[in-house]
């Protein structure tokens, strides 16, 4: 698979997982508790730091969803998993620490910085893994997962676009960077354990 490919499946799956958890939060956590309860202080300066530099519209505070990323969004999953009830509780419990491995990955997609090679596998096996167990949290994720495989063309319509109010973005009209494909240049440590794998104890 062409990295340009990889990219694109990762995008698409991250994007419907964090819209997935953005509602399973508008869903089940703030119509009990509020928002700035819920996100706690700093993480509310922050979105609506992001949601200014977007030109956003701060009028209803619940707009400001919108604006979560994926790290975000976990924090306040876990710090409110009770509203999820029992079974949403014991399934985000479970996987919870499959999907913070999921940040620096949605991290190197959305900024376009070089992959890592297992980013793919690992991002599409805990994607299978949340849909098996809850299918109900997950059913921007399941369409999703479906669309990618079921139909090529869905790809070519998906356009990465910068993290809301993102800091580091610069515009330029230069090409996405394809470092992906240089290798293990400059990745001693996977170098070493891949060489370790394949000689054998």
């Amino acid at each position: 698979m062409s990295s340009a490919r990889t990219r694109l499946v990762l995008y698409a799956l991250l994007s419907a997982m964090e819209k997935d958890l953005r509602k399973a939060i508008s869903d089940y956590v703030l119509p009990f508790v509020e928002l700035n309860e819920a996100f706690g202080e700093e993480v509310v300066s922050g979105l609506v730091d992001r949601c200014r530099r977007d030109s956003g519209d701060l009028s209803e505070p619940q707009s400001l969803l919108d604006y979560t990323n994926l790290s975000d969004t976990l924090h306040v999953l876990s710090k409110n998993s009770a509203f999820l009830g029992e079974k949403g509780r014991k399934h985000y419990r479970s996987i919870s620490s499959r999907l913070n491995n999921l940040v620096p990955v949605r991290n190197r997609v959305m900024h376009t910085r070089p992959l890592q090679f297992d980013d793919y596998v690992l991002t599409f096996e805990t994607c299978r893994l949340a849909v098996k167990s809850h299918p109900v949290l997950w059913r921007e994720l399941s369409e999703t997962i479906h669309k990618v495989e079921d139909d090529p063309a869905y790809l070519l319509s998906l356009t990465i676009s910068s993290p809301e109010g993102d800091p580091e973005t610069v515009l330029h009209n230069l090409p996405t960077p394809d470092f992906d494909d240089t290798g293990f240049i400059g990745r001693e440590e996977e170098l070493a354990t891949i060489s370790k794998a394949i000689k054998g104890p």
